[in-house]
């Protein structure tokens, strides 16, 4: 059975919009199951470990005006059993993410307009069936994109998407390896900006690990599209190679 980590749900089961509001250090976490907020006391019963904690902060604070999100997340942090994150739906303030930072427990940020039982069955899919969630969502990335390059976003909405829908830095280059156009921030920045590709492949450059994929035919391709980071996953590359099919629409 596949790991699911939280970096997973962010980007494989969580709604668009979705913000790591802090403890980026334990998104590493493996995730078992996802835990809702019961409408009695305890808040959260029976937890055996790896659950992602699932609440809304306005329904925390109706079961008892004391549950504020910093709270919750104190006393999750030092349950016998360690927990793999929170997702909440509501406002989060500087002292909840503190209380995040200092677990180490990452904290997620739902957009306003989520719904959180479809959260919950996003989450549980991804858990349950991981291969079917993975390729349903890669499926709803090139769907974004070629709609993306359908409306006029260019090759930077699309360089836009890429990076949003992965966290990582991301790239476009002319056919002769010419820097066109890229996403991102830190060293897997700089190590795009040096990459000159020539071929699909996979090279570690200052650093970074870096995935590079031709745009349309690989023989002779019509530019590269190039995706960097610290590590690289399975996500990423599937990521980049839609971004390439994409690409080849809009420079055909």
């Amino acid at each position: 059975m596949t790991t699911i980590t939280v970096r997973d749900v962010v980007r494989l089961a969580l709604p668009d919009g979705t913000t790591v509001a802090a403890g980026t250090a334990g998104l590493g976490r493996q995730v078992t199951w996802i835990a809702t907020l019961r409408a009695t006391l305890p808040a959260f019963a029976e937890l055996r470990g790896g659950e992602l904690a699932l609440l809304s902060v306005a329904a925390a604070q109706a079961l008892d005006p004391r549950l504020t999100l910093d709270v919750l997340i104190r006393r999750l942090a030092q349950a016998p059993v360690p927990i793999a994150g929170v997702v909440a739906l509501g406002a989060i303030t500087p002292s909840d993410v503190q209380a995040a930072e200092e677990a180490r427990l990452p904290l997620l940020q739902l957009p306003d307009d989520a719904d959180l039982r479809e959260v919950e069955r996003e989450i549980k899919r991804l858990i349950t069936d991981y291969e079917a969630q993975f390729e349903r969502r890669a499926a709803q990335l090139y769907d974004l994109l070629t709609q993306c390059s359908l409306q006029g976003g260019g090759i930077g909405g699309l360089l836009d998407l890429l990076h949003e829908r992965t966290g990582q830095s991301i790239a476009c280059y002319a056919p002769n390896g010419v820097l066109r156009a890229q996403r991102g921030r830190g060293q897997a920045r700089l190590a795009l900006q040096a990459l000159r590709p020539t071929a699909r492949g996979e090279i570690m450059l200052l650093n970074q690990q870096v995935w590079v994929e031709p745009i349309g035919n690989q023989n002779v391709p019509t530019g590269y599209v190039a995706i960097a980071g610290p590590t690289l996953d399975r996500w990423d590359q599937t990521a980049v190679q839609r971004g390439a099919l994409a690409l080849a629409l809009e420079l055909a």
